[in-house]
């Protein structure tokens, strides 16, 4: 499942309401809440995943986090082997922090946001952000590789 949320041009927002009736406004969020409620219901004791994090934010770029419980056990840089601080994780956590990911881009208003979500578990697999148009270096990808039941 997949979402996308731009900020359009006055044109264009005129052009697709005289076409389509009328937006509904609500679709990412509601995709959002179709993926979480999967999630909840197939929630995986413990697992693994590699969230990668392509930003100008300093963290590294790929990280294994395990999870046991809800509880990050565990995140080591993926090119070094060396465990990674907390600190130093970026927004490699839980399912539940990318989700927040998702939820704070639809709640500020995102200038872009494109997210799909694992049709069988509902994790967010890949997020795309560009939270203002007129930021530069604001823009975030995260993706999930190598997710893992345990």
């Amino acid at each position: 499942m997949s979402l996308t949320l731009r900020r359009p041009s006055i044109l264009t927002a005129a052009i697709v309401l005289v076409a389509a009736g009328c937006s509904d406004a609500t679709a990412p969020a509601f995709e959002l809440q179709q993926a979480k409620a999967r999630w909840s219901a197939r929630q995986p004791a413990a697992y693994r995943m590699t969230v990668v994090q392509h930003c100008f934010c300093g963290m590294p770029p790929a990280i294994e986090v395990v999870v046991r419980g809800g509880v990050v056990q565990s995140r080591r840089d993926v090119a070094t082997g060396e465990p990674v601080e907390e600190r130093m994780a970026g927004l490699a956590g839980t399912v539940e922090t990318l989700f927040g990911v998702v939820e704070q881009a639809i709640a500020n208003d995102a200038h872009h946001l494109d997210a799909t979500f694992d049709r069988r578990l509902g994790y967010p697999a890949r997020v795309v952000i560009d939270h203002r148009v007129e930021m530069v270096d604001d823009e975030l990808t995260l993706l999930v590789q190598d997710f893992v039941v345990e």
